[in-house]
């Protein structure tokens, strides 16, 4: 049984890349219009368009109505892809996101690219891809390093990894064995570390550890980061690509929407929140 169950996941390890996750059951899906998610997600989907993936799952939260996804559905039909949704019944992490398309993906390896991160290159899931061909091995993407005492400061809101030698390759590219990964750690400033962002590989058997994971102890949500520690605890390898330039991330535009939201019960707070909103209008319409 041990030697069956062994092979079945070499073989699903073994199948063409073809499947995107697309979480988008965040914030995002809760307080914009429909038209302006799919403005967020158009960017991941594209780059995964390019790197050859032909079904697109995207995780989204509950609403009176399905959002239609109507411009990436667009986008995915020029390149004869197919879109699927998905529904996250609860806010509860980035882990439970892509458990909730266990069903879609079946035994399979695939892509994550977050919304959140965007890559002005749209080219870092090709590159991904290529080096999933070579090792078979879960991929994540981290941001190069930057040794500034405020990006370091910065690293304990993040999920972080640390990089270990590089592995054997035939390809060129910053290829490194993943040591400890850590959500949110109070100490990510120790050793070689890196901030991870939004682009990832996966094998299949993932599913089984995110389905037993634990609500981290900082977030209280089940956290990709969490899982794929544990799946390099029992002795499997994680594999880390750091990215020449780092990727633009949409966090601070979270943090700024979510502290207006906040404050809208409390005038002191919201009169504080008003003018940066504002100066932020004042830029855009520049």
């Amino acid at each position: 049984a041990f030697s069956q169950g062994w092979a079945a996941k070499r073989n699903a390890r073994d199948q063409t890349l073809e499947i995107v996750v697309v979480p988008s059951a965040g914030w995002e899906a809760r307080i914009l219009p429909a038209e302006q998610l799919s403005k967020i997600i158009e960017p991941g989907v594209a780059e995964a368009l390019k790197a050859g993936f032909k079904k697109i799952v995207i995780v989204t939260a509950p609403t009176r109505l399905v959002p239609p996804f109507d411009s990436v559905r667009s986008l995915a039909a020029r390149e004869s892809a197919e879109v699927r949704v998905v529904t996250q019944p609860e806010p509860n992490g980035l882990g439970n996101a892509i458990l909730c398309a266990r069903e879609l993906v079946g035994l399979a390896p695939f892509g994550v690219p977050l919304p959140v991160d965007v890559d002005p290159s749209g080219d870092t899931l090709l590159k991904m891809s290529k080096l999933y061909c070579e090792y078979k091995k879960p991929l994540i993407a981290v941001n190069p390093l930057d040794a500034s005492a405020e990006a370091q400061a910065e690293l304990h809101h993040y999920g972080v990894a640390v990089l270990h030698r590089p592995p054997k390759s035939k390809l060129k590219g910053r290829v490194y064995q993943a040591g400890v990964m850590q959500e949110k750690s109070a100490d990510a400033s120790v050793g070689d570390v890196r901030m991870i962002v939004g682009r990832y590989i996966l094998t299949p058997d993932i599913f089984d550890i995110l389905g037993s994971t634990k609500p981290n102890r900082v977030t209280g949500k089940v956290e990709l980061t969490d899982a794929l520690e544990q799946f390099r605890q029992e002795n499997h390898f994680v594999y880390v690509y750091e990215l020449p330039s780092p990727l633009l991330s949409l966090a601070v535009v979270r943090a700024m929407m979510t502290r207006l939201i906040e404050s809208i019960g409390d005038p002191t707070a919201l009169a504080a929140m008003t003018p940066i909103t504002r100066r932020s209008e004042e830029h855009t319409s520049e």
